[in-house]
């Protein structure tokens, strides 16, 4: 039985050079990506605050597989993303 899981990972700031540099550090990555998995992306503006969406989509043979597979991107992203965190002053 297939299986499908999703997950979104949002990230926003009044800091519009943060949202910039994530979506420029992770979009290289989103290019291509194995069989099975989608991961779109977009970024928001509401006022003086932004926002850079990340959706993963991962469809697998089973639950389990699906999960894990989706679980490792979810932990790249998060390590670029503390990376990222790191580097800028954040106000």
């Amino acid at each position: 039985m297939r299986a499908t899981v999703i997950a979104e990972i949002t990230v926003s700031s009044r800091n519009s050079k943060l949202i910039e540099s994530t979506r420029r550090a992770l979009s290289p990555d989103n290019r291509v990506v194995p069989p099975g998995m989608s991961i779109k992306e977009e970024t928001l503006s509401k006022g003086d605050v932004h926002s850079y969406v990340m959706r993963i989509e991962v469809t697998s043979s089973n639950t389990v597989l699906a999960l894990t597979r989706c679980r490792s991107t979810i932990d790249e992203v998060l390590s670029i993303l503390e990376l990222i965190a790191k580097s800028l002053p954040i106000e």
